[in-house]
């Protein structure tokens, strides 16, 4: 439950809902909430969503991603795992 984010969640939600692109930059400290904000307010619209793991290196990283779309349903083969951070257009 968010409580005394009611400004926040509306600039994300007129965002989501306006016929233009639009980019939000959330920044802050670590721990303040910042994913969970997001999460509560827009979790129902996601198709795909992943987070970096922090601190690791690159392969760390690529490792996670592909354990993220794995377990959004989406299939990855070998030979479409990402190694060097681009994933092929027909993924």
């Amino acid at each position: 439950m968010l409580v005394g984010r009611e400004k926040e969640s509306q600039i994300l939600l007129d965002a989501l809902n306006s016929e233009e692109s639009s980019f939000i930059a959330i920044y802050g400290r670590r721990r303040v909430g910042k994913t969970f904000l997001v999460d509560n307010v827009l979790s129902k619209y996601y198709v795909f969503s992943t987070t970096g793991v922090y601190p690791k290196n690159k392969k760390a990283e690529l490792d996670q991603f592909i354990v993220s779309l794995k377990e959004s349903g989406l299939s990855v083969s070998k030979k479409d795992e990402p190694k060097n951070g681009l994933m092929p257009l027909n993924c």
